[in-house]
């Protein structure tokens, strides 16, 4: 079974046999479906802005920056809905921990803080740190839609479907809603910290 899926997603249906400790143990089951997180974007917005795909978050940050000149907010999120907050530093947080530990002992370390609760893991990380002085400088430059912290996810999906947008960095789950929009959208993964750096595919979980 370990060819199916990587073992980060396995530990994501394992248990200890006492049904103690979730992330450890034995596989109970297999769920029906995968999500991952991960950036839609207005593909007519970035024609009209002559945009290509951002392979940094330095880049992620200039693409951003010509998105606001262009007229558009550059990205469109409500975390009234804390989830969609949670998605979006994810994001981030899965790009500066991967710089700071290598994507594999970061991804160890996240599963030990989010998954198995280990009581002798700190929040304290430079890259945690980081990735919210990341995102308290987008919200500081205008980055992020107009009353963020009172629209839902509803309203969000709303402003990117309405092409009040140009990104949306959220989950598949939406991806049968912007596929009927009518404008062509793509999808990128989260760009890593630094061109060509390493990066794990941020969310990525089974339900």
């Amino acid at each position: 079974m370990d060819e199916l899926f990587s073992p980060t997603i396995w530990d994501r249906v394992r248990y200890t046999e006492d049904g103690t400790q979730f992330g450890e143990g034995l596989i109970w089951a297999v769920g029906l479906d995968a999500e991952l997180v991960g950036v839609y974007y207005n593909k007519d917005i970035f024609e009209e802005l002559n945009l290509g795909i951002p392979e940094s978050v330095t880049e992620l940050e200039e693409t951003m920056q010509l998105i606001k000149e262009g007229g558009y907010t550059p990205i469109s999120v409500g975390i009234l809905d804390d989830w969609q907050f949670f998605h979006l530093y994810g994001a981030l947080q899965h790009a500066a921990l991967a710089q700071q530990m290598g994507a594999d002992t970061a991804q160890e370390y996240l599963d030990d803080i989010v998954v198995r609760s280990k009581a002798d893991r700190s929040w304290l990380e430079a890259g945690n740190v980081e990735s919210a002085r990341i995102l308290q400088n987008w919200v500081e430059n205008g980055y992020l839609v107009d009353g963020f912290t009172a629209r839902g996810g509803d309203d969000a999906i709303s402003v990117f479907l309405a092409c009040a947008s140009a990104l949306f960095i959220q989950g598949s789950w939406y991806s049968s809603s912007i596929a009927e929009a009518d404008f062509e959208s793509g999808f990128f993964p989260f760009p890593p910290m630094e061109s060509g750096g390493t990066f794990r595919v941020p969310g990525e979980n089974q339900s």
